[in-house]
């Protein structure tokens, strides 16, 4: 057991977009929404925005991190120079649509590798739905094949799409080649028929199965820090279930910044 990992806490910026109106942060200026994260002790925000100068994290003291999708080489390789440029503490890889063969992974991840010794930043394969890591199966074996591979561990998506609560205990114990290897996590409780349910429809049973996939991860990662990045996004990008009432348009169902802020007190319960 590596005795030093432990979590920072940071929040993608896509957790801070489109809030309910009668959220307490939907209508502050993205200046004030980052200062305001901070003062509850968020590290680091991930992701990217159009509306927001970059070089504002750095003055807030916030560390940043971008996400890619990798579906062709030369729009990849491009998308990762601009977060280079960005000045980003690592990259998160949405790695092809998950049809690809087996040989053009390979060749895609080779490239990546390549980028990543050529450029001297962390980039990590994350584990999505709909790309080429969205079945544990394709996981671990591209694990022995490019041992050297760093993830982002969204659980999430295994747990609603492979039902990961079923038989968890033996599934965890498969994913230990994952979790030896993850450098950031992603902050989001899935149910078995939901991706995103909000946090007081949680069962304890799921809670319990996500404590354990997070504290093997810290228990058996490498890396000495591991950022947690907290996720909840809303119903118009398909994750918050939404909810509709009359004379009005689809609205979140949850107020996701509250339920960051359960979910940072809860993995500080756990881990601190």
């Amino acid at each position: 057991m590596n005795k030093r990992t432990s979590l920072s806490y940071w929040i993608s910026l896509g957790n801070l977009k489109d809030l309910k109106k009668s959220c307490n942060l939907a209508l502050l200026p993205w200046e004030q929404r980052l200062m305001y994260i901070k003062e509850q002790g968020f590290e680091g925000v991930a992701g990217i925005h159009e509306e927001i100068d970059t070089r504002l994290f750095e003055t807030l003291g916030l560390q940043y991190a971008s996400g890619v999708s990798f579906l062709h080489p030369a729009a990849g390789l491009d998308a990762l120079r601009k977060s280079v440029d960005l000045g980003v503490a690592s990259i998160s890889v949405h790695l092809g649509h998950g049809l690809e063969p087996e040989n053009e992974i390979d060749r895609w991840i080779e490239m990546i590798y390549e980028f990543t010794e050529l450029h001297h930043t962390a980039i990590y394969l994350e584990t999505h739905r709909g790309t080429c890591t969205q079945d544990i199966r394709s996981c671990i074996a591209l694990a022995k094949r490019h041992p050297y591979i760093q993830w982002t561990g969204d659980f999430s998506h295994w747990y609603n799409g492979l039902l990961l609560g079923q038989y968890f205990d033996q599934k965890i114990s498969y994913l230990s080649p994952i979790f030896k290897r993850t450098h950031m996590l992603h902050g989001r409780v899935a149910s078995d028929g939901c991706i995103q349910p909000p946090m007081n429809q949680i069962s304890a049973q799921t809670w319990a199965h996500y404590q354990a996939l997070w504290q093997e991860t810290l228990t058996q990662s490498e890396a000495p820090i591991i950022p947690i990045v907290i996720e909840l996004l809303s119903h118009k990008i398909g994750y918050d279930p939404g909810v509709w009432q009359a004379g009005s348009p689809i609205d979140d169902l949850a107020d996701r910044w509250q339920d960051a802020l359960y979910l940072k007190q809860k993995l500080n319960h756990w881990f601190q």
